[in-house]
This record gives structure tokens, sequence and C-alpha cells, in this order.
């Protein structure tokens, strides 16, 4: 048994990803264009180094927890991630720190959520914390990493790699549109290419389509403007619409004459976003209810809501539910319709 393991905590939507179903498993998200998250997660693994994954729904599943840990009894370390923050690296660069308490794991040139620690000290933790009165304030996960780790951390160690961040639904939009500038590296090419999607095929940009400084993904049709953007597979951007600074993911049609400007629209089950219609654009705003996390004007339209033609989307808006009629929603508003 190696002397070290990979504890990968397991996280599904919440508020951090509004207009996504609550409760979706987040290695479910598409990114990239052709993959899932999962399938950085997976590639990540080797056989000779133990990945445990976790999800923690209830207290009861500390208890489950602790018992694993204490069997390990040739484990003297443990490294602390989760499904929000993807890693590509060595793990036994990472291992080979020797300490008491806890440390801050920073991969390459961007900070990331990892963490390592002895794992008889994170047992004591643990069982300090089933202890604890009342129902967790925020998700498990979301309380041990953003609170209790990030607080309690002694020393930052610095490990070559590369972090992705996917812990809400604005880095998400950010990691996409990255994308960009990833194909630049080497090294993430060799990640890229190593993930392997037999289902890759051509997109295609008809006359009179243009794409500037954008990324197209796998039988996308292009017959309109594509600038600054991420599209996934299986988009159609229509003739006279325009994309913007923007990520589309699959199944979503975006039609004739349609503009959309710094926004993420999810997945779409086969959503048409009508024809004429005005979705976000640049600026400063920030949505009310969720100033934090749709911020810089991101707009997000939810998984599957209807966009009926003509409609007027502002910048900082979030668009989910259901919806039967025109829409009209101004900066910084939520529309979630019933």
């Amino acid at each position: 048994m190696a002397n070290f393991c990979v504890l990968l905590f397991n996280e599904t939507a919440d508020v951090n990803y509004p207009g996504v179903p609550k409760g979706r498993p987040l290695d479910e998200l598409p990114v990239w264009m052709e993959f899932r998250i999962r399938d950085i997660l997976q590639h990540e693994g080797r056989e000779d180094i133990p990945f445990i994954p976790f999800l923690c729904r209830e207290k009861t599943d500390l208890f489950s927890l602790v018992a694993l840990l204490e069997n390990r009894k040739d484990t003297r370390t443990l490294i602390l991630r989760r499904t929000g923050n993807a890693v590509y690296t060595d793990w036994e660069n990472i291992a080979r720190f020797s300490l008491r308490g806890i440390a801050k794991v920073r991969v390459g040139t961007v900070p990331s959520d990892m963490y390592i620690i002895n794992r008889e000290h994170f047992i004591r933790l643990m069982l300090k914390w089933v202890k604890r009165e009342g129902d967790f304030n925020l998700n498990f996960t979301e309380e041990l990493f953003d609170g209790f780790l990030f607080r309690n951390f002694e020393r930052i160690v610095q490990i070559p790699g590369r972090s992705f961040l996917f812990r809400n639904v604005y880095e998400y939009f950010r990691e996409n549109l990255k994308l960009r500038e990833y194909f630049l590296d080497n090294d993430f090419l060799g990640l890229y290419t190593g993930l392997n999607n037999p289902q890759a095929r051509g997109a295609t940009i008809s006359e009179g389509g243009t794409v500037k400084n954008s990324m197209i993904g796998s039988g996308a049709l292009v017959e309109g403007l594509v600038e600054d953007s991420v599209i996934f597979n299986g988009v159609r951007i229509s003739r006279g619409a325009a994309v913007r600074g923007s990520v589309i993911l699959p199944s979503n049609t975006v039609d004739v004459g349609a503009q959309v400007a710094n926004t993420v629209i999810l997945e779409g089950n086969g959503r048409i976003i009508g024809s004429e219609s005005s979705i976000g654009r640049i600026s400063d705003n920030a949505n009310v209810n969720l100033p934090k996390i749709l911020k810089k004007g991101l707009t997000v339209i939810g998984e599957g809501i209807v966009i009926p033609p003509s409609s007027r989307i502002g910048s900082g808006c979030l668009v989910c539910g259901n919806n039967r009629g025109l829409l009209e929603v101004e900066d910084g508003v939520t529309f979630n319709g019933t």
C-alpha cells in the first residue's frame, strides 16, 4: 500500500452553479468542447496511486470516511482535493513533502484548492466535526476547503503542473474561454490529446460564416459570426446571428439574427435561442442575488429554459426555470420562471 493517497471530494451543483439542476454531479458538466470534467479527473489518476472518491451528503457519511481512513494503516499522508479543481501533475511530487500540520498546494502558476495533511490529524479533525451541533452551514466540501483548510494551512508548497478551477459558474465560464490560450501551451496540448475522444469530427463554417479568435467543437455549424468565444459540440450559430465573448454548451441553436455576448448558455437539450433575441453585453454589472458569482456582467442561461424570439436579456442576469412567454430581463435581474 502506498504511504499516501488522494482523497477526492465529489461535488454536486448548488448555489455556485445557478441554472444547473441542483444535485447534478459537477464532474458531468461539459468542458473544453468535447469532454466532461470527469474526463480530466480520470486522466489524472494512475493505477499505482490510490484515489479515493468521497461524497458527503450528511454527517453520518463522515463516520464512514473515518472508518475507511483508519483501515489504511500504511497511509501517512492525505492529499485532499475537490471536483471543482481539476489538477494535472505528478502526484509523487506532492507526497514527498513531510509535515505535521496542513500545507496548501500551488500547482504551476495557478492557485489550487488542494491540501496535504497527515492522515491521523485529518481523522481527529473529522471526529471533532461530527460532534458539532446542527447541520452544515454550507455543503460540507465547501465548508472544509473554503473554511477550515483555508483558514488553518501553515505553508504553501509549489509543484509543477496545471490547475483548472471550476468551483462556480463564473470560473467555469472563464476556464472554458481560456481554452483559446491553452492551445498555445505544449503542456496543455499533451493533456488535451491524451484525453482521447474517438467521436471527434469536423466543424462546418458555411459560406458567410465567420470565426475570429474562437474554438469550435466537433459537429458544430457556424453560419453567422463567432468572435472570442468557445462553441461546444453540435451547436448551430445561424445566419445573421453573432456570438461574442461567450461559451455555448452542446444542444443549443442560436437562431437567425440573435445576438449573444458575455454569456454562458448551459446545455440546451435541443433548445433554440429565439431569432432576433439579444442576450448579455460587456459590462461591470453583477447579479443582484448572486453578486459574488455572476459578476463582471456575466449572464447565465440555465439548462433547457425556452428563450423565445425577440427576447431581451441584459448583463449580469440569471435566466432559469420554465418559461412560456417573451422574456425581457433587465440588467442584474434573476428570472426564475414557473
